[in-house]
Formats: structure tokens, sequence, C-alpha cells
């Protein structure tokens, strides 16, 4: 009689077993497979901003006007890299540093001159590494502007529509002259306001500066 008990006890055992276990690797039948997190509905990080092969990171340009005169990288490249660059005018209407001045303290990424009259020449000079050249684009500033989501050739076509283009050609650092890029200035036709002066290689969006164009005083 015990002989039986335990035999039924051990048959009881191995059918409960049987039962829970179920079979390696089944999600259970309350129970949704999940794709895997990888933060594309979180919210963040979407959009054409979205990785632009900054290990996924999205740009961290602001072009609100609150961060004039920073020199603010949009992409990560080693074919173009810029260290510093020092901003002034070449129409003498502002108290800014002459060029000679300026570079004694040395090429910067923020605190730049950032202010400029319509019809005022402002030169842009740079510590690009390796004497690289850059195409620089300079464009007014638009509120739904994602320069992440950008290529060169887009910024080509909206200087190509301007009725007054302001630049956008290749630069290359001239070395006998502090690095100097390039000069420009803001028709006052187009109007007052903020202005982004974009530096890129091939088709990609590297760096952006922004600048504010005031009326101007003269007359």
């Amino acid at each position: 009689m015990k002989k039986i008990v335990a035999i039924i006890l051990v048959l009881l055992t191995v059918l409960a077993c049987c039962a829970c276990g179920g079979k390696p690797g089944q999600t259970p039948a309350n129970e949704t497979a999940k794709p895997a997190d990888n933060g594309g509905n979180s919210g963040e990080g979407s959009g054409s901003g979205a990785d632009n092969g900054n290990n996924g990171s999205k740009a961290a340009c602001v072009l609100d006007g609150s961060m004039t005169g920073v020199l603010q990288k949009v992409k990560e490249q080693d074919a173009l890299k810029i260290n510093g660059l020092l901003v002034t005018t070449d129409s003498g209407h502002h108290d800014y540093q002459p060029i000679e001045e300026l570079i004694k303290g040395g090429y910067k990424t923020e605190g730049l001159y950032d202010e400029f009259m319509l019809n005022e020449w402002f030169a842009f000079y740079g510590d690009i590494e390796g004497g690289t050249a850059a195409m620089v684009i300079v464009l007014p500033n638009s509120s739904k502007t994602d320069p992440a989501g950008l290529k060169t050739s887009d910024l080509i076509s909206a200087s190509e529509a301007l009725s007054y283009p302001i630049f956008c050609e290749s630069a290359l650092p001239e070395a006998e002259n502090y690095g100097r890029l390039f000069s420009a200035y803001v028709n006052e036709e187009l109007g007052e306001g903020l202005y982004n002066v974009y530096f890129a290689n091939g088709e990609d969006i590297c760096y952006v500066v922004q600048l504010k164009l005031v009326p101007s005083t003269d007359g």
C-alpha cells in the first residue's frame, strides 16, 4: 500500500513539473513579446536631426539667437576640423579689434564678435586643422532650420534663391594672413535679424556660427 501511495506521489510531482515548465524560450500566453527598445518611439533622437554619424546623438545646435558668436558643431567629421575662429569687421563701423590684435588672444570657439550692421563687411579667420578647405554658406536663419537634417546642396540652393546672395563658396585658410577665410556683407534689402554661417565638407554640414545683423546707421 505504501509503495502504491509513493508511486502516485511521484507521478503527481512529474505532472506538476511538466505543467509549469513549458517549452524553453516560449512566451507565456498572457504576456506579449515586446520589441527591443531602441529609443525609436521615445520621442528623443527622432526626426531629421537623429543619428548623423555621431553615435546616434542628436545635434545640439541652438539657432534661436541665444548662442550667437559660438562655433557650434553639427556633425563630427575628421575631414573638417575647426579648432577655433576669429571674427571682425572690414568696415570699421564698430570698435571691434583688428585681426592683428585679436590674434594675440588666440582663436576661440565662443565669445566671437556676433553683431554687425547691414551692408557692413564682416571677416572670418579660422584655425582649421590641416588647412582643409571648407564650403562656407551664409544664409538668413529660419526657425525651422535643423542643420543636422540639411545637406550642402540644400544650402547652395537656398543661397541661389536669395535676391542678394551673401557668401557661398569654398574657403581655404590663408596661412600668411592669420588664417583668413572670407569676408561678406548682408544687403540691407535682406533685412535685419539672425544669420547663419555654415561650414561644410562634401554634403555634410559640420559647423555653424550665428550672427545678428542690425540696421545700418549710415546716412
